[in-house]
Order: C-alpha cells, then sequence, then structure tokens
C-alpha cells in the first residue's frame, strides 16, 4: 500500500530495527547522502563525514540493496518514500559493523562502519546536543519542537517568546502528544475548524462518512502566544507532526516553509496475518480546512525549500537561515487568507 502507515513487524525486521549508524541518510536523485551526524565522536571513528556519498555496502551496490532487500519498503509519496528507502539501508541485518565504500568529492574511500544499539547512539548524541530553544537574534526564537518531552521546557519557552517578534517553530519529526495538547492552546487560543474527518462505513462497504473535525481548547497553561511564525517541515514531518503543521497554518501570522511532507496522518489500525506478521494501515482519513492538508500529498506549503546540492552538503541548517531572513521581515502574512 502507498501508505506511510501501512507497515509490517515480524521478527527479523523488528531485529533488524535495532541497530543504528552514526549518520543520517538522505535519498536524493536514487543516491544516498549522508545529511545528518548524529554523533560526531562516533562518526569520526567510522571516518563518515556529511556529504559522502555510499556507493556500496559489503561490495553490493545500493540499488541492489533496493531490489534484494528494500523491494517492500513504501511511502504516501515520493519524498516520504525515499525518507524511509534511507533509514532502512542500513537495516538489512543485525551485522556490527559493514564495509561502505563511499564517494568523497572526487575521492574514493573504502570505510569500515559500525552500528550501534539504539541506547549507545542516544547517549552520545544527548553529549553533543544543542539546546532546543534559542534566540538567534535580538527578539526572533528557533523552537526543536520535535524534541521537547517536558512541561517545566514548555513553560520555559513560552516564558522567553512571549515578548518574541517572531519564532521558528522546527516540525521536521515526530513530536511527543502530551506536549502538543500542552501546547496548542497557548499558540491558538480560539475555537476553529480544522477540517473534515473521513471514516469507512462499514455498514455500506465501499462508503464514507464525513464530520467536521473542531478545535476546542482549553485554558493555556503558559503564557499566550499571537506573533508571527514560520513552520519548518520536510519528509521526516509525519502523522501528528502534519496535524499540529496543518493546524498551525491556519493561525494569524503564520507561514509553513520547507519541502513535501510524508502525507499520513489520521489513526492506525493493524490486523495479523499468517506466519506471526503484524500489518498496518491508515483508517481514518483527514481533509484540512483550506487544504491545509491533503492525504497523500502532505501540508500545503508557502515557502518551497527543495533540496539543492548546496543544502544537502552543507553542515548549516540552510532552511532555518531562510526561515530566519522570512521571519526578521515586518509584516508576515499568514498564507490562509483564501
Amino acid at each position: 500500500m502507498e501508505d506511510n502507515h501501512s507497515f509490517y513487524k515480524e521478527t527479523d525486521f523488528l531485529l533488524n530495527q535495532r541497530w543504528h549508524t552514526s549518520f543520517g541518510l538522505l535519498r536524493w536523485k536514487r543516491k544516498y547522502y549522508v545529511n545528518k551526524i548524529h554523533s560526531p565522536l562516533l562518526a569520526k571513528e567510522d571516518k563518515i563525514e556529511l556529504g559522502d556519498e555510499i556507493l556500496t555496502i559489503n561490495g553490493l551496490s545500493t540499488k541492489h540493496y533496493e531490489q534484494r532487500y528494500l523491494s517492500a519498503v513504501n511511502g504516501s509519496n515520493r519524498s516520504s518514500k525515499n525518507r524511509e528507502l534511507a533509514a532502512q539501508l542500513f537495516r538489512t541485518d543485525t551485522a556490527k559493523r559493514v564495509y561502505v565504500k563511499v564517494k568523497r568529492r572526487k575521492d574514493f574511500k573504502e570505510l569500515l562502519i559500525k552500528r550501534y544499539p539504539y541506547d549507545t547512539l542516544l547517549a552520545q548524541t544527548s553529549i553533543t546536543r544543542t539546546p532546543l530553544w534559542k534566540e538567534m537574534k535580538p527578539g526572533i526564537w528557533y523552537v526543536d519542537y520535535c524534541k521537547l518531552t517536558k512541561e517545566t521546557e514548555l513553560q520555559q519557552i513560552f516564558e522567553a517568546i512571549s515578548s518574541a517578534k517572531g519564532v521558528i517553530w522546527d516540525l521536521r519529526g515526530y513530536p511527543d502528544f502530551d506536549m502538543v495538547s500542552l501546547t496548542m492552546p497557548a499558540l491558538m487560543p480560539d475555537s476553529i475548524r480544522l477540517g473534515f474527518l473521513l471514516n469507512a462505513d462499514l455498514n455500506f462497504l465501499g462508503s464514507f462518512t464525513k464530520k467536521e473535525e473542531l478545535y476546542s481548547p482549553i485554558s493555556s497553561r503558559f503564557p499566550v502566544y499571537k506573533g508571527k511564525m514560520v513552520v519548518l517541515v520536510n519528509e521526516q514531518t509525519q502523522s501528528l507532526a502534519e496535524s499540529v503543521s496543518a493546524q498551525l497554518s491556519l493561525r494569524k501570522q503564520t507561514r509553513l516553509m520547507g519541502r513535501q511532507t510524508a502525507g499520513t496522518t489520521g489513526n492506525v489500525s493493524y490486523f495479523p496475518v499468517p506466519g506471526g506478521i503484524k500489518v498496518s494501515f491508515t483508517a481514518v482519513g483527514f481533509e484540512g480546512e483550506k487544504r491545509s492538508f491533503v492525504q497523500k500529498k502532505g501540508v500545503r506549503i508557502d515557502d518551497l525549500f527543495p533540496l539543492s546540492r548546496e543544502s544537502r552538503q552543507s553542515s548549516e541548517d540552510l532552511m532555518l537561515r531562510a526561515a530566519l531572513k522570512k521571519i526578521a521581515r515586518s509584516s508576515l502574512k499568514s498564507g490562509r487568507t483564501n
């Protein structure tokens, strides 16, 4: 199924998911590039660098891996499928080390790459963790929203941004559900219609019921922020993250910037199949108000920031730099005025 909520769980698959590299990959134009370093220390031991193109793994091409091991990988759209292929390229077995050939600018390197249990990688990344929120310029704040896990963090953030000139809200990931519940009343204190839910009607197979999805916030625990916002999204923005992004796009003085999102939101249903395999799919559809979200297409983006050679090779977050330039303007019109 072309659905990012459609995946299967079985013993070998789950075992493979336990192992992680010190870096993240990006699939662009059918090639794989290192676009993120999770742990600088471990990446240095692996001798891997940002921008390296992965050519072979254990002597086999990445195309071979796609055909032999990743044929079941899917996505709701091309952007999300590329994301899933990149995420699974080094998760086809449980080997702790693999031999990798990379292209680095005009040179070729043979590397021995280690894979780590999640806890080991998490311990290393926490050592080099950057601030989850910071003032980028006087009065302009950045919030790495998907990494927030504590109510005390939200309290500090909303106190800090209460008189901000603008806020960049990073949703290039998956937010904590409890944090979302606490956050939204402080960003959108008024009731609005979010869109429509589509549910299958089991009494009439092939038909669906359509129901309004309304937002009625409780009183905020934090100072309410009504100022300018730029929300960052990309292929990592999926499900709850898309719902939040679409909702924020209906907020005044708010614009969405980035790349196509996963195009998958709505409840997930599971069912078992023979062989001890568990399969899932999106069981509830959603149509965002003013086309703020469209199933399979993703959230509606006001300011597109497509992938480029510069952005995949740069150690700087170029999308964040563009957002900083955008929000520094004296006015910021929402993209949902019609």
